[in-house]
């Protein structure tokens, strides 16, 4: 199918022009019925369509637009961090075509929703509640983003976003195919100046703070200046040797710079991002192998604010250099027992999170290379009996975390081991999770349901192993005990 499609937002009104073969086809599937069986009661799916025409920034924005029970903190004009049920950050499980991604940034200024944007986007899955166990630690919900996949065929869009205080974004993609063979390649940019107030104030002049004993605001130059300016590439090829097997293959960076962050006390010089992915499918089998691997690095400094006058020729006087890495496995295997349609898998993902602070003339390790080494085991199954669905699942975890004590005693943090303050540099955790969902259905439309789930998640290297002595201490627990969430979820569908 051949698409041009060109979109124009004015202030808070909206344009759109297509041109195409067939017509577009917009649709939400809240309840999917037999096709989902056991996850009806709780998966919702948002079409790429709906997720274009919102014309919202960013993928929290996007949700916010269609969900009453998503919600988002904004501490930039990008980058907002999601909220489900009243959950946030790790509790709720962020993935990109099935694979776990983190932010760098200790504070949340890269979340893991931010490395994705709406041109890149299929659908996108949000199941809620402890009832995952293909996920390690999907204690609130999971939330699964699809990028687009190549089509056979010659196809292409283009298309452009303009607003209030100079936002502008602008995309291209296009894809060729055949049967064998099929690749799309596209390109993106956000940019925008920060937005005002309702008493004509532009946010950046609110961002007045205490730091160091010194007052803390913008410079002049940078109050109108730049809130963000995105660029985005990305790459995806499926490889088809016959009916029976697809390879799928896919590569995508973003480049974050100068982004603005008014809520915070310092600003991401730049915030980069390497995204590689790589499927294997046998359909006749339903054997399934999965691979993948992101970095993320993020520089944040106080460059644009008056408090780094105190360091004229560095440029700044507060400073995080942070990094993460992501490199994980997973195989799955779909088969019928005893009539159960089921899935078992193995889960594996190695984590790792660095970070480097400077305050003033201190300077510290702040997460100080922490791996985290993860292994699942899960199983999960569906049957339907007369008018009942009953499905459950169910997951092991091995979870082995990990700091390097010599780089906390390389920096001034050296004080927190002396004063035993941080004893033990590792912690292992071996834990369940499951449910179990009942579903009774009067038709093919109406249905009530019951479902119990238990979900547990390992501390992150920040919650065991952060370790930040100064003004403001802050230091982990490396005995910390994973958290738990056991749910109770009554309802009916109409």
């Amino acid at each position: 199918m051949k698409r041009l499609a060109l979109g124009v937002l004015l202030s808070t009104a909206t344009l759109s022009l297509y041109a195409q073969a067939d017509s577009i086809k917009i649709e939400k599937v809240t309840i999917e019925g037999e096709k989902l069986k056991e996850e009806s009661t709780y998966k919702k799916e948002l079409s790429q369509e709906e997720a274009k025409i919102t014309r919202q920034i960013d993928l929290g924005e996007i949700l916010f637009e269609f969900y009453p029970e998503i919600w988002y903190m904004r501490k930039a004009g990008i980058a907002n961090d999601l909220y489900i049920r009243g959950f946030s950050r790790d509790n709720i499980n962020v993935l990109i075509d099935g694979s776990k991604i983190y932010g760098a940034c200790p504070n949340r200024m890269d979340p893991p929703a931010f490395h994705v944007s709406s041109p890149q986007i299929e659908s996108i899955t949000i199941k809620e509640g402890p009832f995952d166990v293909e996920n390690a630690g999907s204690l609130a919900a999971v939330v699964n983003v699809k990028t687009k996949n190549p089509q056979e065929g010659l196809g292409g869009e283009i298309g452009g976003t303009y607003g209030s205080w100079s936002y502008r974004t602008g995309y291209v993609w296009g894809n060729v195919g055949n049967k064998f063979v099929k690749v799309l390649v596209g390109a993106s940019n956000q940019y925008s100046k920060p937005y005002e107030s309702g008493e004509g104030k532009k946010v950046t002049e609110y961002a007045k703070y205490s730091a160091g004993g010194k007052p803390q605001e913008y410079k002049p130059q940078y109050i109108n200046d730049k809130a963000f300016n995105i660029d985005r590439v990305w790459f995806k090829t499926i490889l088809s040797p016959n009916d029976n097997v697809d390879i799928t293959l896919s590569y995508a960076f973003e480049n974050a710079r100068n982004v603005l962050y008014p809520a915070l006390k310092m600003d991401a010089l730049y915030d980069r991002t390497n995204r590689l992915n790589g499927d294997f499918v046998m359909k006749d089998i339903g054997l399934k192998f999965s691979i993948y691997y992101n970095e993320v690095k993020h520089d944040m400094r106080d460059t644009f604010r008056t408090t780094s006058n105190m360091f004229p020729s560095r440029g700044y006087s507060m400073k995080t250099y942070a990094e993460s890495k992501m490199f994980g496995t997973k195989l799955t295997k779909d088969f019928n027992f005893m009539g159960f349609d089921t899935t078992v898998g193995i889960d594996t993902y190695l984590r790792n999170w660095f970070a480097d602070n400077t305050q003033g003339t201190n300077n510290s390790i702040m997460i100080p290379d922490v791996d985290i080494k993860d292994v699942g085991l899960f199983v999960k199954g569906s049957k339907n009996i007369d008018r009942w669905t009953i499905s459950g699942g169910l997951r092991y975890d091995y979870n082995y975390s990990k700091a390097n004590p010599n780089l906390i005693l390389r920096g001034s943090n050296k004080i927190l081991i002396t004063k035993g303050l941080i004893k033990n540099f590792s912690n292992s955790d071996n834990y369940l999770s499951g449910y179990i969902v009942g579903k009774y259905n009067f038709n093919k439309k109406d249905s009530v349901y019951i479902g119990v789930g238990h979900t547990v998640r390992a501390p992150d290297p920040e919650e065991r192993f952060i370790a930040l002595f100064g003004m403001a201490p802050w230091y982990g627990n490396p005995d910390l005990k994973p958290t738990k969430n056991t749910e109770i979820d009554v309802g009916g569908e109409v």
